[in-house]
C-alpha cells in the first residue's frame, strides 16, 4: 500500500553536476524551507512515481526576477515542453499553483539522480533572486480563492502569528477532505477477475485525484470556516455565525462534486474512474 504522506521528489541541480534534495523540507507548508537561488543554466526536477499535472509553491520570500518559467515533462528520449501552462507563480515572484495537461500518450520515466519516476523540469529564462520555498506540494485551494468570497480577511489582520498567508488552513482543508473521502469509501471498487466479482480498497491520497480543481469550492469554503472558528470567542460572535455559515456551505459543495480518481495509479482517467460523489463502489470491470 502507498502510504498516506508519500511526497514528491524534489531535486534542485546546478547546471553542471550536482544535485541537491529538498523532498522532506518542502513536502509539508508548515515545517522546514528551502532557500534557492534558480539560475537560468540550472533546473528544480520534480519527480513522482505516476504523471502529475498540478502543484502549489508556496513562497515565504519571492524571486523579484521579471522572466519566464519552463516546465517540461519527458517523452521517453528528452525533456518536452508541457502543453496549457497555467502558471500563476509568475516565474516565482509569487506563490501559486501550476498546471498543465497531462501528456499521457508519450509520458514515460527517466532517471534523475539514480531515481526512476516520471520527473518534470522547471527552468527560468533569467537568474532569480534568492528564494524561500515553503512547500511544494498539493493544495486545493489557496489565499486567491478565499479573496473571491471574502477579500478583506486576506490581511495581517487575520494571518496566523508570523504568517503572511493562510497556507496552513488550505493544507488543514485537505487533509481533512482526503480524510473524509477514505471515510466514505472513495477507493472502494468491484472489478472482475476469472468471472468473478473482486472487492478491493484504495488508500487514497490526493495525487490519486486527476482533477484537483473538482474541490477547490469545498476547500476554499472550508479553509474560511476555519479561519473563523479561530477568531471565535464564543457561539454567540459574529465570527462563529460565519463559521456555521462557511462550514454548511463547504458541506454543500462537497457533496456536489463527481469526482475523478485513479484508482489503477496509471495516471489516466477512464469512464470508469469518474465517480458521482454518492456512489460509494464503482464496478471496473
Amino acid at each position: 500500500m502507498i502510504g498516506l504522506n508519500e511526497k514528491l521528489t524534489i531535486q534542485y541541480y546546478d547546471g553542471v553536476s550536482t544535485y541537491t534534495d529538498y523532498s522532506d523540507e518542502l513536502f509539508s507548508y508548515l515545517r522546514d524551507s528551502a532557500t534557492i537561488t534558480l539560475a537560468s543554466s540550472e533546473a528544480i526536477y520534480i519527480g513522482f512515481r505516476k504523471p502529475i499535472n498540478q502543484i502549489y509553491v508556496q513562497l515565504d520570500e519571492a524571486s523579484s526576477t521579471s522572466t519566464t518559467l519552463s516546465v517540461k515533462y519527458y517523452n521517453g528520449s528528452s525533456f518536452t515542453a508541457v502543453t496549457n501552462l497555467h502558471e500563476e507563480t509568475n516565474a516565482f515572484t509569487r506563490s501559486g499553483f501550476i498546471s498543465f495537461d497531462r501528456n499521457l500518450t508519450d509520458e514515460a520515466k527517466t532517471t534523475i539522480n539514480s531515481t526512476e519516476l516520471f520527473w518534470y523540469e522547471f527552468t527560468v529564462g533569467s537568474d532569480t533572486t534568492e528564494m524561500i520555498i515553503k512547500g511544494i506540494n498539493i493544495l486545493f485551494s489557496d489565499d486567491n480563492m478565499i479573496s473571491e468570497r471574502e477579500p478583506a480577511l486576506v490581511s495581517s489582520d487575520f494571518y496566523p502569528e508570523n504568517e503572511s498567508s493562510f497556507v496552513n488552513f488550505h493544507q488543514a482543508a485537505r487533509n481533512h477532505i482526503m480524510q473524509r473521502l477514505r471515510n466514505q469509501g472513495k477507493g472502494v471498487y468491484v472489478t472482475e477477475e476469472n468471472g468473478e466479482n473482486v472487492l478491493y480498497f484504495k488508500e487514497i491520497t490526493a495525487w490519486d485525484l486527476l482533477d484537483p480543481s473538482q474541490l477547490g469550492q469545498a476547500s476554499t469554503m472550508l479553509a474560511i470556516s476555519m479561519i473563523y472558528y479561530e477568531r471565535s470567542d464564543s457561539p454567540e460572535d459574529k465570527y462563529y455565525q460565519k463559521y456555521m455559515d462557511y462550514r454548511k456551505e463547504f458541506n454543500d459543495s462537497y457533496s456536489l462534486y463527481f469526482l475523478s480518481i485513479d484508482l489503477n495509479n496509471d495516471g489516466k482517467q477512464s469512464d470508469e474512474e469518474k465517480q458521482d460523489y454518492q456512489t460509494r463502489v464503482i464496478n471496473r470491470a
